[in-house]
């Protein structure tokens, strides 16, 4: 500030002393100037609940001649629950000699001190900004939830495989100045859950509720997270607490990829499937061959109806070759007929009790130039039906001619290609010579249907056979997909569940509509392959 002093002189035509008024100061003539005067210098909250908020006020005076004009009233990043009154409306103007009062709330919803600064913007050519330091305590019970979020980098090596199984850690902390009691807490809309079983110190399961925890004491959670599809966020884990059941949340997120994506071309043509029939020529199978001939029309109509690029060949004899060196076809005239006299054509030869055998020659017999040749088509998955009331007699045991014949189909017909055995045979051992074990768990092995030769009503069954067989028309995916996610799409577009549908087997995938030759079809899915065990990171005990 400025200041007058009082200088006596002496001259040669008068003496004495007299008042003179000087400034001495860097500041401008403050009778021109606006000049800021704020009170007090502090703010002090002291300790605030959340349901009675702070108030303090500071006032804004103007010491200076000019008009004072405050356009900005800012607190600093540490004042999260600070205001000012709504009342006060800048910019404010204050006419020399005049104060204002600014009232300043705190309303803390979360424990903790809350120190910093309010800042003072104004047109005070001299100090153009006043910082009145703050200060105060939120003293209410408090949890805290970290991290937020919980994105299980470190469990999932950096990238998290769609369909499998990752643990990580939420540590839950009250960071209030008292005790609380966690009523509640868990996942909403997540695909997790709380592990009940990790055994590391410091570690609760769900069933530790109500739970109390006194301030600065923590607990770890085992989270368990199965993602079944890409999505942006994972949905929220929150802990329930306090008298008034106050719920605090943190967020789930995860780097996703799809372990499997596979992609086709549709070729819009009727999809190719080979239908091999083996069926046993001793006498006792007379009238069981006539029913299976009975049977065919509902059996190749049901095929029918979903492609007309269908092949069967009927073997009953030991060379192996097809009846009649016939392969039926949709354009084969009255195949009906054909097929009906090709199931009972033969002799009790020396393979007729050895469909294994014999379906193996006939596999053998399909490249060019051969009695067979035209019966595999490149990729298509073949069915062989065997068909007998008797033991199976071929020289070796059931699952070295699992290998022998998927070997045949793929050598012959791709890595595409796939096999799968249907057994029309004594199950019970009530009405033949029992012993059709082989046939049953050949037929089981890969997933083909079984029915009970001795039951009356077997003939009727047979359209079991054709449903299985042309549910296998598709796109084989390499590995059987997490049930929950899979993800399809043709040209980009997602397509809805009901829009596709797997076999029994859950590697061939069809789809429900027809689309244009040349589209593309994506497959992405999770598959167990990729998976590995969870586990939680390990903690320094609390």
């Amino acid at each position: 500030m400025g200041r007058t002093i009082t200088l006596c002189v002496t001259a040669v035509f008068a003496a004495g002393c007299q008042d003179v008024g000087f400034w001495f100061s860097d500041r401008p003539d403050p009778t021109l100037t606006p000049v800021i005067g704020v009170a007090p210098d502090t703010l002090a909250f002291g300790d605030v609940g959340r349901d009675a908020p702070g108030r303090q006020v500071f006032t804004v005076a103007n010491h200076g001649g000019a008009t004072l004009e405050v356009d900005e009233l800012a607190f600093s990043e540490a004042l999260v629950f600070h205001r000012i009154d709504e009342a006060i409306e800048l910019p404010l103007s204050l006419r020399q000699g005049e104060v204002i009062e600014v009232p300043v709330w705190f309303e803390p919803t979360t424990a903790g001190r809350f120190d910093g600064e309010l800042l003072v913007h104004s047109n005070d050519p001299v100090e153009p900004v006043v910082v009145l330091p703050v200060t105060g305590t939120g003293r209410m019970p408090s949890v805290q939830i970290l991290p937020d979020p919980l994105d299980f980098v470190e469990p999932c090596g950096g990238l998290c495989s769609v369909g499998c199984g990752y643990g990580d850690t939420f540590v839950v902390r009250n960071n209030g100045f008292d005790p609380v009691v966690i009523h509640d807490w868990g996942f909403v809309d997540a695909p997790a859950a709380l592990e009940e079983s990790v055994d590391y110190p410091g570690y609760v399961t769900v069933d530790a509720l109500p739970l109390q925890l006194d301030p600065e004491e923590a607990v770890y959670l085992g989270v368990y997270l199965e993602p079944m599809a890409i999505e942006e966020g994972l949905g929220t884990f929150e802990v329930v607490f306090g008298p008034d059941d106050t719920v605090v949340q943190a967020s789930i997120d995860a780097p996703l990829v799809y372990p499997v994506e596979q992609v086709f071309e549709i070729t819009g043509d009727p999809l190719p499937l080979s239908i091999l029939v083996a069926v046993d020529q001793s006498g006792s199978m007379d009238s069981e061959a006539a029913i299976l001939a009975d049977e065919f029309d509902d059996f190749i109509t049901e095929i029918g109806d979903v492609t007309d690029n269908w092949r069967i060949g009927v073997v009953t004899e030991d060379d192996g070759c097809f009846v009649d060196d016939l392969i039926l076809t949709a354009s084969t005239p009255d195949y009906e007929t054909e097929f009906a006299d090709a199931v009972v054509h033969g002799d009790d030869e020396a393979l007729s009790e050895k469909l294994f055998l014999m379906a193996q020659r006939a596999l053998g017999l399909t490249e060019a130039g051969e009695c067979n040749h035209g019966f595999l088509e490149d990729g298509a998955p073949v069915h062989l039906i065997v068909v007998s009331d008797e033991p199976e007699q071929s020289n070796t045991s059931w699952q070295s001619y699992q290998t022998i014949l998927t070997d045949a189909v793929t050598d012959r017909a791709g890595a595409d290609a796939s096999l799968t055995v249907h057994a029309i045979v004594d199950v019970s051992d009530s009405c033949g010579f029992g012993g059709a074990d082989d046939y049953l768990e050949l037929a089981n092995a890969t997933g083909g249907e079984v029915l009970d030769i001795c039951s009356s009503s077997w003939g009727a069954d047979v359209s079991d056979i054709a449903e299985a067989a042309v549910a296998s028309l598709g796109y084989r995916l390499d590995e059987v997909p997490i049930d929950g996610s899979l993800e399809v799409r043709v040209d980009g577009v997602l397509l809805d569940e009901s829009e596709y549908s797997l076999d029994e087997s859950g590697v061939v995938l069809s789809l429900e509509s027809d689309y244009s030759a040349g589209a593309e079809l994506t497959v992405s899915y999770g598959a167990q392959t990729f998976c590995a065990d969870p586990w939680w990171p390990a903690f320094p005990e609390l």
